[in-house]
């Protein structure tokens, strides 16, 4: 065990100082232990716009932080350890569909209790919250899950049981509160948790975790996608007692021909994997607590010289676009706007991105944050530099 003596210039804190890098592991991919061009006229309008609930923090309420004349972006271009900035918006659709999502946006995390403040590095989380059937389940995650990861005692020792902790435990407590009130609602996440120069990315459900690397020229699909009809889900559904339909029309042949996206039952959801709905999980409710789960993929690396930004984004994005062409709009606009501030480049990037679903007449809210690493600014010569 190693002792911590903080805030004493001793050689004991210099030994803890050498060897603190000991205390965030390199994290694996982890599975549940138990179940297996920029335009000026392509503005979107102000009022199909909207922010989901945003937790504040002290970076994103800063003096550099700003609203653009795009209706509550919110933007910041305060550093924080290996974050140069961000920005987040929502869309809400044609369709006009309630706010459902919520997002998190906490830089200067506290120092755990389990660690002494002299060690505790620069660091900053970011989550969406992809609601459905109502937002109580997305508001919760929003207020609660970051605290429960930085309680847990594992944290940051074991940052990845931590985690996995923190997210059973978030569901259990909703669960429990939502079966009282007869709360319906449910919610994916997507997190983005920077330790020092590490960065933690955790997700349940299908919203996704984008890293553009080389200026722009790699990508990296770093979470996981939980829905029925991918194969290892679809099995693991299978033999925790549950099963996946599809919708279908008969043809002139009679014969059925699927349609539709796959859903998971019990719950009648797109993803297999979310916070909430107890109408899949509890028994007397007719759900199974095997089926649908709250388990998350967490992925674990260290921030290195050749990542320009993290992209963290709902689904309905990419029902839409590919992973590639929602890179390359960002890039493009970030070209454009190369002259301008960075504030100002960050805001013109979501604005076209929103720009472009808005063109492609997306029915549901797609919610975005993208997080500015290094690389970005060293290689977008203009008033950042």
């Amino acid at each position: 065990m190693i002792k911590f003596e903080p805030n004493t210039p001793s050689k004991k804190v210099e030994e803890v100082k050498k060897t603190s890098s000991t205390l965030f592991p390199r994290i694996q991919r982890s599975n549940s232990p138990i179940h297996g061009n920029r335009s000026p006229n392509f503005r979107v309008s102000q009022k199909l716009l909207l922010l989901p609930d945003v937790k504040n923090s002290k970076c994103s309420s800063g003096r550099t932080s700003r609203v653009s004349k795009f209706n509550k972006i919110k933007v910041s271009t305060t550093r924080c350890g290996v974050v140069y900035g961000y920005a987040a918006n929502s869309y809400r659709g044609l369709a006009r569909y309630r706010k459902l999502d919520s997002i998190s946006l906490i830089a200067n995390l506290p120092c755990p209790k389990t660690m002494p403040e002299n060690i505790w590095p620069r660091s900053s989380y970011y989550a969406i919250y992809d609601g459905h059937s109502g937002k109580k389940c997305s508001k919760y995650l929003r207020d609660h899950l970051h605290n429960n990861i930085l309680s847990d005692a594992d944290f940051p020792t074991k940052a990845k049981k931590a985690i996995f902790n923190a997210f059973i435990r978030t569901d259990e407590d909703f669960i429990s509160q939502a079966e009282d009130q007869g709360e319906m609602s449910g919610s994916c996440a997507v997190v983005a948790m920077f330790v020092g120069s590490k960065c933690i990315v955790t997700n349940t459900g299908d919203s996704r975790c984008l890293v553009s690397c080389q200026k722009g020229t790699k990508i990296i699909h770093v979470s996981a996608i939980h829905k029925p009809d991918e194969p290892k889900e679809n099995i693991r559904i299978v033999q925790g007692g549950g099963s996946v339909t599809h919708g279908y029309i008969i043809n002139k042949a009679g014969e059925a021909l699927t349609q539709g996206q796959a859903r998971v039952i019990p719950g009648n959801l797109f993803v297999s994997r979310a916070f909430g709905n107890i109408d899949a999980k509890i028994p007397r409710l007719g759900g199974n607590p095997n089926v649908v789960i709250v388990d998350p993929h967490i992925k674990s690396f260290k921030i290195n010289q050749d990542f320009d930004f993290i992209l963290l984004a709902t689904d309905s994005l990419f029902d839409l676009m590919s992973n590639r062409e929602v890179v390359d709009i960002i890039w493009n606009s970030l070209y454009i706007s190369r002259a301008q501030d960075l504030a100002t480049q960050l805001n013109n990037a979501v604005e076209d991105l929103l720009n472009e679903v808005k063109d492609r007449e997306v029915q549901k809210n797609v919610t975005i944050i993208l997080i500015t690493l290094k690389n970005l600014i060293e290689n977008l010569p203009g008033e950042n530099t």
